[in-house]
């Protein structure tokens, strides 16, 4: 039950200081995203009560470290990704065919957002309103769940490759 607490805490946290930098300033920095999510992680850490939580832990996070210092991810879209760990995290640590398999639904969207992402050229606005605005909103979707599991990244997954079949179909044409 501490890791439990200790997740909702950290993404609790991470959505106060990521979005209240978002307003603030802009995006945030990589490196201050990075030890941003390197202190959660040591917290996270001290309340995993077993050696596999642990790993799971350090797993994930070494996953998102990997997202977020990807240069030819924009850094707007970033943020996005790092508001993802800790759900990520409850899920990987409460479902433990979560790194067995590569079909689980959190795992297709991390990556399916990714590579709608990669190179993607953020001052290109046309283009960039509208799948900005669709991550942001599955993120937030799957943050104002974060009971539910499997079960909302797959609901979720399936509106995201909803959303990029019309998108791509009928608003940009050219890709």
């Amino acid at each position: 039950m501490g890791l439990k607490r200790a997740i909702a805490d950290a993404q609790a946290g991470l959505q106060r200081k990521l979005g209240s930098t978002a307003r603030d300033a802009g995006p945030i920095s990589t490196p201050v995203l990075v030890q941003e999510l390197q202190q959660r992680k040591h917290a996270l850490k001290e309340a995993a009560a077993t050696p596999v939580e642990r790993a799971t832990i350090e797993i994930v996070a070494l996953l998102f470290q990997s997202i977020l210092t990807e240069e030819r991810i924009p850094a707007a879209v970033r943020v996005w990704f790092a508001r993802l760990q800790m759900p990520v995290l409850r899920v990987a640590v409460s479902e433990p065919d979560f790194f067995a398999t590569t079909d689980h639904p959190a795992r297709k969207l991390i990556d399916r957002m990714g590579a709608c992402v990669m190179g993607f050229d953020i001052t290109t606005r046309e283009i960039g309103d509208a799948l900005d605005k669709e991550i942001k909103r599955i993120v937030q979707v799957v943050e104002a769940y974060p009971d539910t599991g499997r079960r909302v990244f797959q609901t979720v997954l399936t509106e995201f490759e909803r959303f990029l079949e019309h998108y791509f179909k009928n608003e940009n044409e050219a890709t």
